[in-house]
């Protein structure tokens, strides 16, 4: 079982990140990250309450079903702001793009997703409320930025165990993001983000619903 659990995560692009180092392109944060503890009854006895994170990849792209996708990624984080954490992966999607300049999403259950690696040990996410926020730079529509605030479920697994850990309640705070339009490398990170449970559901578009006055049918068209 827990051979079958590492071989998932190689074959995810996860284990290369871990062994190897990788660092991936890009020197300006596309997206400054905040993660805080909302557990309700409990205060770890460590380590800091407020994580703070900034990644240097953003891109977002549309699907075929009108989706908008986000992806952030950043695999050499410095130890003063990461904690020594080695990779943070994270994706999002909304409904349609917005039709003019910005529009606010409500988070839901497949909204975000997220992994974190840290010598040996992953941390995955999932959100299940809260709001995102997007705009476009400019009228080439080239340039999406946003904010948001989305809370989530934390699940922390070890190999040694081959075990994911309960629940625990989180908050992402985005202060600021910018993602350039560029469906490969997104979805290359989207994949990476969907490991196991985190699949998301399939989408299920809401039927619009028109409205207006009924409409009369002359004599000389009823045939």
């Amino acid at each position: 079982m827990r051979t079958g659990r590492l071989l998932a995560l190689r074959a995810a692009g996860w284990l290369p990140l871990l062994v190897c180092g990788l660092p991936l392109a890009g020197c300006t944060p596309a997206a400054r990250v905040s993660l805080l503890s909302v557990e309700p009854k409990h205060l770890a006895r460590r380590g800091p309450l407020i994580q703070h994170f900034e990644l240097t990849e953003g891109y977002f792209w549309h699907d075929g079903q009108g989706q908008l996708w986000l992806a952030f990624s950043e695999s050499n984080l410095a130890p003063e702001t990461s904690v020594g954490r080695e990779s943070f992966e994270m994706s999002l999607v909304l409904e349609e793009a917005p039709a003019g300049e910005g529009r606010d999403y409500a988070a839901k259950r497949r909204t975000l997703r997220a992994m974190i690696a840290d010598h040996g040990r992953w941390t995955r996410y999932g959100s299940y409320y809260g709001v995102v926020t997007v705009w476009f730079e400019d009228y080439t529509k080239d340039v999406l930025c946003g904010r948001f605030q989305i809370w989530a479920n934390q699940q922390e697994y070890k190999f040694w165990r081959d075990h994911w850990g309960s629940d625990r309640k989180v908050l992402f705070v985005g202060e600021e993001f910018t993602a350039v339009r560029d469906a490969t490398r997104g979805e290359e990170i989207r994949q990476r983000t969907e490991i196991d449970e985190l699949k998301r559901a399939p989408y299920q578009p809401v039927p619009r619903r028109v409205t207006g006055p009924p409409v009369e049918t002359r004599p000389d068209e009823r045939g």
